[in-house]
């Protein structure tokens, strides 16, 4: 979990700011922000990923309306109407 995050932070601090984020799990600051995450993803019984679009489009489909999706660095949040 670690051999990820810390060398995306070496890279960070020598100035490569745009390749860090490409490791997997390069946000994590100490190990429990890891397993916490990973536990989630486990756990979960079902994991779609979906982009801004797909999500969008999908909402309208099944009758929602004034569909909101916010881009966070955790993933999509989404606030509808319906």
């Amino acid at each position: 979990m670690l051999i990820f995050s810390y060398p995306s932070k070496l890279l960070k601090l020598f100035g490569n700011k745009s390749f860090y984020k490409k490791f997997p799990l390069w946000w994590g600051l100490v190990p429990n922000d890891i397993i916490l995450d990973l536990t989630d993803r486990i756990y979960a019984p079902i994991n779609i990923r979906m982009t801004k679009n797909e999500i969008t489009k999908t909402l309208s489909d099944v009758g929602f309306t004034k569909i909101e999706v916010k881009e966070v660095r955790d993933g999509l949040f989404i606030k509808v109407i319906k």
